[in-house]
């Protein structure tokens, strides 16, 4: 029998442990499934092993540790110019002759794979097909996997079982569209979330809108420089006729605003970036002429107004928000 006939032969070999535990396996095992972190038992708590079906350990021995957790395959993996040693799969048999092999939540790949093995005849080569996902959809696996696919995309994957070099197989990997915009505009979120510490997320249902890009540049700017730059300053107000008439016709132009938070959404997170303070050192009324024909037409008006008012610094393009 040739060495592809060995891998996929099964034996059946039956084992008898007996643990000492200060708490109930089932619960231990149920923690160990969610968490994807095996239970391990060494010295003392190891009280009694045996093995059936494999005549290399049918005499009774003492194993320096016990791990018992999730079921793993173990693969050594090559791609994308990357080699990572004993990743674990989970299996999942389809049928009597294709296996799926999903990556574990634990493994050290920052990114998820899923690698389908069919073995149609045992005289053929295995055809493998492989997937890659995301591991989460907090940021920093979504931008690891926008680069990932790059790398990956139409090149070549190794396959060996066990570290076994007798076992190896190769597949192509599948060919991925790339947006480079949405590239720079992970890395920028990525970004904003490691320098803020937060804990950014995207819904999987999320479409990303040009607000977002904008709410990511604001971000940015106000991470860097502590200010937020503005082309003008809009504001809505209730006042009465008089109090918009000292507004168009004030000599003394300066204007300073005070708030206790800015929130900015981003891909659904709202983030609160704190106080800041607007100064105007001499306001030009960006729509006058709007709010002069406001006034000529409710100039004997005793009721307030609602208008909205564009200021900018005049003269000048230096106009911020200032969290410092």
């Amino acid at each position: 029998m040739d060495d592809k006939n060995q891998f996929n032969e099964t034996t059946e070999i039956v084992g008898n442990i007996k643990l000492r535990l200060d708490k109930d396996l089932k619960k231990l095992l149920k923690a160990s499934e969610k968490t994807g972190v095996p239970l391990i038992f060494s010295g003392d708590s190891i009280v009694d092993f045996k093995v059936e079906g494999d005549s290399r350990y049918e005499s009774n021995i003492k194993p320096d540790f016990i791990e018992i957790g999730p079921p793993a395959f173990y693969f050594d993996l090559e791609f994308g110019g990357n080699k990572f040693k004993e990743v674990p799969f989970d299996r999942i048999k389809t049928s009597d002759c294709t296996y799926i092999f999903k990556s574990m939540p634990y493994s050290t790949l920052d990114i998820d794979f899923d690698i389908g093995l069919r073995l149609d005849n045992l005289n053929l080569d295995p055809s493998l097909t492989i997937t890659i996902h995301r591991k989460s959809n907090k940021i920093k696996d979504i931008l690891n996997y926008e680069i990932r696919k790059r790398e990956l995309s139409n090149g070549t994957f190794s396959l060996i079982p066990f570290g076994n070099i007798k076992f190896k197989m190769e597949g192509e990997l599948p060919s991925a569209s790339f947006d480079d915009n949405i590239l720079d505009f992970y890395k920028k979120v990525n970004y904003i979330n490691d320098e803020l510490k937060l804990n950014i997320a995207l819904d999987d249902d999320y479409v990303i809108t040009n607000d977002d890009f904008i709410s990511a540049n604001i971000i940015c700017d106000f991470i860097k420089n502590k200010k937020i730059k503005l082309d003008t300053l809009p504001l809505s107000m209730n006042t009465s006729i008089f109090g918009l008439n000292k507004l168009l016709t004030e000599r003394n132009k300066q204007f300073t605003l005070k708030q206790n938070e800015y929130c900015v959404n981003l891909i659904g997170n709202e983030i609160n970036l704190g106080s800041y303070k607007i100064e105007i050192k001499h306001y030009e009324i960006v729509n006058f002429d709007e709010l002069n024909e406001i006034y000529i037409n409710n100039r004997n008006s005793k009721d307030l107004i609602n208008i909205s008012v564009v200021l900018k610094e005049k003269d000048s393009d230096e106009l911020y928000m200032d969290f410092d």
